[in-house]
């Protein structure tokens, strides 16, 4: 191995102190994000717990 390739594998490359956002979630605030995970919760706990048969399920979304 090379002098180089030595000096860079023992000098790790440095990170940035901030997390990088995608372009599509700048406008989203992390409360919005926990808002919305929360809200797909409830509503697969819901379809889980609601008392019905996949074949009333299935009927009643007809």
């Amino acid at each position: 191995m090379s002098k180089k390739n030595i000096e860079q594998d023992t000098h790790p490359t440095p990170t940035p102190d901030f997390i990088i956002t995608p372009v599509d979630q700048q406008d989203a605030a992390p409360t919005d994000m926990v808002s919305e995970a929360v809200e797909e919760i409830m509503d697969k706990v819901e379809d889980t717990f609601d008392g019905k048969s996949d074949d009333e399920k299935q009927q009643s979304n007809k």
